[in-house]
């Protein structure tokens, strides 16, 4: 029985049912399999008559719709409705809620986190035929059961159809529970689709997808019991969990279950109810990789007396990138049928598939998907648990938790690990064989079964290695090949050797005292026991003997104890860690025995094979069965010992000459005299040396006891009689210039040959007809070395002898003279400076050099040239001295380079001459003028140099006065006054300078007189009146007058006004008073501001008597004319 249901309508609850696969409705029956009854819920003529997808069109339309919490509105428009919802949490209340195909019920949400509740309290199904939307989240609840029909389309953010109800107070909360006795079932025919990380949640006591279902990055979780709990982390599903179970709860799928990057969830049963359950796949369900979100699938039925019939295709893979997710099909009894099972990642990490049922028994379709799985490099994980019934279709009440391999597991998919975990024993019936790893672990206890146990052709083979792990023993009956591993290691771990069955199987070591995953201590395929045996040591017999190492340390054969305690025919095969009582040589010596067990190497019977994990219990022995035998010494004489060529084969070495091999650490003993010793030969070259010893001839070092020592008797070796030196005299190097080469000509005029001894007189010559010199370096240099060679020797003795190279000879090589092509350099002429500096002109300098050597590196550098003249004078064809060339390249220190001859000219200075200041003459009647230094601005003199012009001869434009007059200069050479170091003859000038508007003539002044006595009478008063022949002008040219030509009279003033001879002055008259005659300008001239002269005043004549006080006024005014003229005669002087 496959454990595989149908679901059907009972007409008599108005509810889908679960009933057994053998049932039929209307349609042709699905595929059965012959097995043991399943669980019956219906009749199968109710079933036939009412069978799923029979009822036809839903009912149109939602009635009695009211909201009981939370704020919204339900609007119907013809055909279609919408719920606005507007708090977080919304429950309704419908008396049916059923969508016809051609009607749409919207959801709008404030959110993808908001929840609409709806629950149906009537006594109808609820069917979907139509479109559901929302962008939050929708739960229907309605105990009679859910139909989304054929055609149907759901959209939402997260759908919840069950028929157990929730209480409101849980919204808020992540944990949502669901429970109730409602018998109807939720079936999807039509699309159900949550949004991205949405969810979609089927729960009741029969869950059934005929359709499709999709959550991408979200969850798909199909529940059947009759207590479900749901965990949300805000709008995600992420767990569910069934709490409840009632008899024959059924989650399948027949057709697809899609959420990459998520995770589907079907789960049928409380996991320790004892009411059967099941949890049927034979459709696809999907969770692959997305965006690096692995993905899952759990189909979980109860634990206790669960089922879980795994067909169709379970695809948890990693096809685009990222590692592959997980399944899960466990349960109390687990079919695996035709199925396609797939975790694998080509670009990844494979995932793994987990069977977890009571007891399992692999027959040929288990193997075979199986072994697709790992094929597609899915991890495979077979794990049974505690006693109860067996599974695949096997009945076994006594339900041990045995895993039963009956048919051949094979996979080359080197990333997939096959893990078989009973939780008592395994029985390996049929070959495993992979790419991949094999663990196998039995964890029954001792007693109780918790064995592996590999059957006649039963061989495991697992190309990433095989772990067995037996909680009690292993039983090989597969022969010596039963484990192999192409690239690994096999490892068994058991309890007891005596109690396994190796069947030949052979170990490259054994390890005691190793629990289950203990680490290997050694290397290769291997058996580990929980055993854990002592080693104890009861005695030492034979010899421990050794060659003197200066220790007390001993090793010993497996002879060599006498012992207890070893397992399974292992033996001692050597040890060491023992200790004599003396380091030195000698016999009978006490030895005691190691006593640690690492001291000790175990091996099987064989002695091939190693043994770890041994206790050392007891004491240390000890028995004088030591003996320690001088080590033996050899010599040899090293360190090339070598004498100079003297016709002889004495030989003298010293101590260093001699090596002798063989001392502990850093005991040593000295030659101090060999008995013998000489060369082999006397010529000069590599040559044998041998001496002979005896045990005189030897001092041992501090701390060294030769008595624990065989002493060498010989010692050979090889010397070196190096040939006698031979030195030259008498040979010249030659001075040269430079000429890019080193050869140098040697005089080998008085060379002779110094050391030859007597004997060879006559028998070594000097050969000198190949003599030639090198000087160290190319380059120009004094006293450079210079290398002599070419020479040689010959004679029947010359081979003893060799010639040393003279030294000391030297010669010089001067540099070559290059000249600059005069076509490149050239001098230019200037204007005077008063410095001898000049400029240069040069061309192009790649070529610019005449004389160089070959290809030489050396090029003409003028950056820094400079040039000078021979004087700082003007003059034509000078001499120019040019420096400041440079040699630049390689080559440059080998030559030296002549200065160019160059000549140019310093040409006048033109100096820039100017009039200044204000020529200013009196009239005089001529235009001449006389300048001074001060009249002249030149301009042009260099570095302090100076002129000024001394006296110059000029002409005014006119000849009267006037200002802003043009003057009009001629200057000569003899003008100037050179300043101290100025030479005129070093500048040029304009000889003709004009000053524009900067002359001036100022007019003549003329003095005014009064002339012709101008005469009056007496009349009390200064007052005079003058006539214009009264006034006469002084001071006028020759030849030009100027005379007062007005009418009439003018005014003057006499200085007293009392009789007699008087003063008459007058002040000045404009000029129209005047008249100029024939050739005067007035304006040429300053009229006089006043006039001067005499004039006189006659006494008034009286009439009548003169009163006296008349006479006595006389008197005063007489005395007042004296005192005025007193003062004025004062005042003129």
């Amino acid at each position: 029985m496959n454990r595989i249901y149908r679901l059907c309508w009972n007409a008599a609850t108005s509810q889908w049912v679960a009933a057994s696969e053998l049932a039929r409705n209307s349609r042709p029956a699905a595929r059965s399999t012959s097995a043991a009854k399943g669980p019956r819920v219906a009749s199968i003529a109710t079933c036939i008559a009412l069978a799923l997808g029979a009822t036809g069109i839903a009912h149109a339309g939602q009635t009695g719709g009211q909201i009981v919490s939370g704020s919204g509105a339900i609007n119907q428009n013809g055909a279609i409705t919408t719920i606005n919802q507007n708090s977080q949490h919304l429950s309704l209340n419908w008396q049916s809620f059923d969508i016809a195909p051609n009607e749409t019920v919207n959801f709008v949400q404030p959110g993808r986190d908001a929840i609409a509740v709806n629950r149906i309290l009537g006594n109808s199904a609820s069917e979907i035929y139509g479109h559901l939307n929302a962008n939050g989240q929708v739960w229907l609840i309605n105990p009679n059961g859910v139909l989304f029909g054929q055609g149907s389309q759901v959209n939402v953010g997260g759908l919840v159809a069950s028929t157990l109800d929730t209480s409101d107070s849980e919204l808020s909360s992540n944990t949502r529970s669901f429970s109730g006795d409602g018998k109807g079932s939720i079936v999807n025919k039509g699309s159900i689709r949550a949004a991205n990380g949405g969810y979609v949640a089927l729960l009741g006591n029969t869950v059934s997808n005929q359709g499709t279902i999709s959550a991408q990055l979200g969850t798909v979780a199909m529940g059947g019991g009759s207590a479900v709990t749901l965990t949300f982390d805000g709008s995600q599903l992420l767990h569910l969990q069934v709490d409840r179970s009632t008899l024959d709860n059924l989650v399948e799928n027949r057709q697809l279950v899609q959420a990459d990057g998520g995770r589907v969830l079907m789960t049928a049963g409380a996991a320790d109810s004892l009411l059967a359950s099941t949890v049927n796949n034979t459709g696809v369900v999907r969770a692959q990789t997305v965006e690096n979100h692995n993905g899952q699938i759990v189909l979980l039925g109860g634990m206790q007396a669960g089922h879980v019939n795994v067909e169709g295709s379970l695809d948890a893979s990693a096809p685009n990138g990222g590692n592959g997710g997980s399944i899960e099909t466990s349960a109390a009894f687990a079919h695996i049928g035709a199925a396609s099972i797939n975790a694998s990642a080509p670009m990844g990490k494979a995932g793994t598939w987990l069977v977890d049922p009571y007891d399992l028994t692999i027959d040929g379709a288990a193997a075979g998907t199986i072994s697709a799985a790992l094929n597609g490099g899915t991890n495979v994980s077979e794990t049974t648990t505690a006693t109860g019934a067996s599974g695949d279709g096997v009945k076994n009440a006594s339900g041990v938790g045995d895993i039963n391999v009956n048919a051949a597991i094979t996979w080359n998919n080197a990333a997939a690990t096959l893990t078989l975990d009973a939780y008592r024993g395994i029985n390996v019936n049929a070959p495993i064989s992979g790419a991949g790893g094999v663990v196998l672990k039995a964890n029954g206890s001792a007693g109780t079964g918790g064995n592996i146990t590999l059957a006649s052709g039963a061989t495991i083979a697992g190309g990433a290695g095989v772990t067995l792990t037996a909680a009690n023993n292993f039983i090989n009956n597969a022969g010596a090949a039963a484990l192999s591993s192409a690239s690994g290691r096999w490892l068994v771990y058991s309890s007891d050797p005596s109690l396994d069955t190796r069947g030949g199987l052979a170990p490259q070591f054994i390890q005691y005292a190793a629990g289950a995953g203990a680490a290997p201590l050694g290397t290769g395929n291997g058996f580990l026991y929980r055993l854990a045996p002592t080693l104890a040591i009861t005695g030492l017999t034979g010899t421990v003997s050794k060659v003197y190492d200066n220790t007390d340390a001993a090793s010993f054969t497996g002879a060599n104890f006498n012992a207890t305690g070893l397992a399974d025919g292992n033996k001692i095969a050597s040890a060491t860690g023992g200790s004599y009582a003396t380091v030195n040589a000698a016999s009978n010596i006490s030895v005691t025995s190691p006593g640690a067990i690492g001291n000790f190497i175990i091996t099987d019977s064989t002695g091939t094979i190693p043994v770890y994990g041994y206790a050392l219990g007891g004491s240390q022995v000890t028995a004088k069965v030591g003996r320690i035998t001088p080590a033996p010494l050899t010599a040899q004489i090293v360190n090339n010992p070598t004498k100079t060529y003297d016709g002889t084969a004495t030989a003298t070495l010293n101590s260093g000459n001699y090596q002798i091999d063989g001392f502990i650490g850093s005991q040593g003993a000295t030659v101090k005299q060999p008995s013998s010793i000489a060369y082999a030969g006397s010529d000069a070259g590599a040559v044998a040396l041998n001496a002979t010893f005896s045990v005189t001839n030897f001092t041992a070092n501090a701390g060294t006891n030769l008595a624990n020592y065989i002493l060498p008797t010989a010692a050979t070796g090889m010397g070196t009689i190096n040939r006698a030196p031979l030195l030259i005299s008498g040979l010249l190097a030659s001075n040269k210039i430079y000429d890019g080469n080193t050869s140098d000509s040697i005089i080998t005029g008085g060379a002779k040959l110094f050391g030859v001894i007597q004997p060879d007189s006559g028998q070594v010559q000097l050969v000198t007809s190949g003599i030639v010199g090198l000087f160290a370096d190319a380059n120009v240099a004094n006293g450079i070395g210079v290398a002599v060679s070419g020479y040689g020797l010959t004679g029947d003795k010359a081979n003893n002898y060799v010639l040393i190279a003279p030294t000391g000879l030297t010669a010089n090589i001067t540099p070559k003279t290059l000249t600059i092509d005069p076509t490149v350099v050239s001098a230019n002429d200037k204007t005077y400076d008063n410095t001898k500096n000049a400029t240069l002109s040069i061309g192009n300098t790649a070529n610019a050099l005449n004389g160089k050597v070959g290809s030489d590196d050396v090029t003409l550098n003028v950056g820094g040239a400079t040039a000078m003249f021979g004087q700082t004078d003007v003059g034509t064809g000078l001499d120019v001295t040019a420096s400041g060339f440079a040699l630049v390249g390689a080559a440059a220190g080998n030559y030296i380079l002549a200065a160019p001859a160059l000549t140019a000219n310093i040409t006048p200075k033109l100096l820039t001459i100017g009039m200044t200041g204000t020529p200013t003459k009196t009239y005089d009647g001529t235009n001449a003028v006389s300048l001074g230094s001060g009249n002249f601005n030149i301009s042009g003199f260099v570095n302090g140099q100076s002129a000024s012009v001394g006296q110059s001869s000029a002409t005014y434009a006119t000849a009267n006065a006037g200002t802003g007059i043009n003057v009009t200069a001629n200057l000569q050479p003899s003008d100037f006054v050179p300043g101290s170091g100025t030479s005129m003859s070093n500048y040029t000038f304009a000889s003709t300078v004009t000053g524009l508007g900067l002359g001036v003539i100022n007019p003549l002044q003329l003095t005014g007189q009064i002339v012709g006595n101008p005469t009056k009478v007496y009349d009390g008063t200064t007052n005079a009146s003058l006539a214009s022949s009264n006034l006469q002008l002084v001071g006028l040219l020759s030849g030009q007058s100027i005379s007062a030509s007005f009418g009439g009279t003018v005014a003057g003033t006499y200085d007293n006004p009392n009789a007699g001879a008087r003063g008459v002055s007058a002040g000045s008259l404009p000029g129209a008073d005047f008249t100029a005659g024939s050739g005067t300008l007035l304006s040429n001239y300053l009229l006089p501001t006043s006039y001067q002269g005499s004039g006189s005043i006659i006494p008034a004549p009286l009439t009548g008597n003169r009163p006296r006080c008349r006479h006595r006024q006389r008197q005063q005014d007489l005395r007042r004319h004296v005192q005025h003229r007193s003062a004025a005669e004062q005042l003129h002087a």
